[in-house]
């Protein structure tokens, strides 16, 4: 308790036909910490080669993008919660079981899933953002169409013709527009004002089209140009045109949205399901990068606490029916720093968290979590020291605990270390006569 748990550093030679029940058996029980080879020892490799990461890891990591990219689409359209009611009733994971003996299993299972949503869901998702892309089009289209609702003049018009060059846009300076333009365009104005002192002109300009690059010249030194498309017909019907348009892909979308939505509520939680499981089978496969092997043998090196040594041995020798061998070395502070594991009592637990925002300390050095926990809220209650803010503190923290725990264990553990800051903070300003200032005439 007082001291981080004494580790020994492991050896394992084992027959290559038990390696994957024993890597298995391993990840299972989570009592040994296993380190690379190559980094940590490369002196062996002058002996034995490195092993090499199993094929079935590529499998499982192509399994596990295609099942996050269909996760994170449908989480987009999942229903939300607002923040207190999130906070105070979050929604709880569904538990789906999965049950596999063998990894082909697993893959078959995962591909029957993905053959039935993945491409449904992908499309979807493709259709929203093609629909909104659309929409987007449609509303600088209307916000364009509708400055030029008083024009009388067909919106295929603007543009360049056999004759005629005329343009649309609004302009911040109209007199030298029409100074630039004297004798070569006619020009159409209309006044819009933002605010008080912020106004602009909306202008169509025509011109013969010999004129055209006297014109273009000018008008992208001063108009910003209407991008209008290939629109036809009258500024107000096209704008009724436009706005019928954007309501029924509005509708489309919406259709697409509800269809993702039931895709969320039917297959959300299957798709987590299936995804942790190829993300565990992944590191599974993945961490015989970290051995060393020989003809027939792998070497497996870790770290694990001390008092697990006997049952490390024990797991090691029933999963591989004796064909595996284990050697312990006692680990040293200097040159090597072995992991550090901090065994806590229940009432110290809490305070971890608030331990790891300074760091954890050294594999030789004392664990301050106790006394760092309570000297932390005693100068807390001495700093703040009033009764008013330390009963809110101490309740909120009791309902936070009691309440939001269950769901949460950072907020369990937060509202923990509140209770004690609450406590101490009211005895304080118990004893400074304090309650919310003076509030109470002392």
């Amino acid at each position: 308790m007082f001291f981080p748990e004494r580790m020994v550093k492991t050896s394992i030679i084992v027959h290559q036909s038990y390696l994957e029940k024993l890597v298995n058996a391993l990840h299972e029980k989570g009592i040994v910490q296993i380190i690379d080879i190559s980094r940590e020892n490369p002196d062996i490799l002058r002996e034995i080669e490195k092993s090499e990461m199993h094929p079935d890891a590529a499998i499982c990591a192509n399994y596990e993008i295609r099942l996050l990219r269909l996760i994170e689409i449908l989480k987009k359209f999942r229903p939300r919660r607002g923040f207190l009611e999130g906070l105070i009733n979050p929604v709880m994971p569904e538990r789906k079981p999965i049950s596999y003996k063998t990894l082909d299993e697993l893959f078959d299972q995962t591909e029957e899933l993905l053959g039935k949503v993945e491409n449904e869901i992908i499309e979807s998702e493709k259709q929203i953002a093609s629909i909104e892309e659309e929409i987007k089009d449609i509303e600088v289209k209307l916000s364009n169409v509708n400055y030029l609702l008083d024009l009388d003049i067909d919106l295929s018009y603007i543009g360049t013709s056999k004759y005629l060059v005329i343009k649309a846009g609004i302009t911040n300076n109209l007199e030298v527009l029409k100074e630039k333009l004297e004798n070569i365009a006619e020009i159409w104005s209309k006044k819009f004002v933002e605010n008080k002192k912020q106004y602009y002109w909306v202008v169509v300009i025509a011109a013969h089209i010999s004129d055209i690059e006297k014109v273009e010249k000018t008008c992208k030194e001063l108009v910003r140009e209407f991008d209008l498309g290939n629109l036809k017909d009258m500024p107000k019907e096209v704008s009724d045109n436009l706005k019928n348009k954007r309501k029924e892909l509005e509708d489309k979308k919406r259709e697409l949205i509800l269809k993702l939505r039931k895709f969320s509520e039917k297959n959300f939680w299957e798709l987590l399901a299936f995804k942790e499981a190829v993300q565990i089978e992944k590191i599974r496969k993945e961490i015989s990068s970290s051995f060393a092997k020989t003809s027939y043998t792998y070497v497996i090196q870790g770290w694990a606490m001390e008092k697990e040594k006997e049952n490390l041995e024990d797991l090691v020798k029933n999963v591989t029916d004796d064909h595996a061998v284990c050697e312990f070395e006692k680990a040293l502070s200097n040159p090597e720093e072995p992991p550090v594991h901090i065994e806590l009592s229940k009432w110290t637990k809490p305070f971890k968290p608030l331990l790891a925002l300074f760091g954890l300390p050294k594999y030789n050095e004392i664990n301050p979590t106790a006394f760092m926990g309570f000297s932390f809220a005693l100068m807390f209650g001495f700093m703040l020291g009033d009764a008013g803010y330390g009963l809110i503190i101490l309740f909120l923290s009791l309902f936070a605990y009691l309440k939001l725990g269950k769901h949460s264990p950072m907020i369990k553990n937060w509202s923990y270390i509140g209770i004690f800051l609450g406590l101490f903070t009211t005895i304080f300003g118990f004893l400074f006569n304090s309650f919310f200032a003076d509030l109470v005439p002392r």
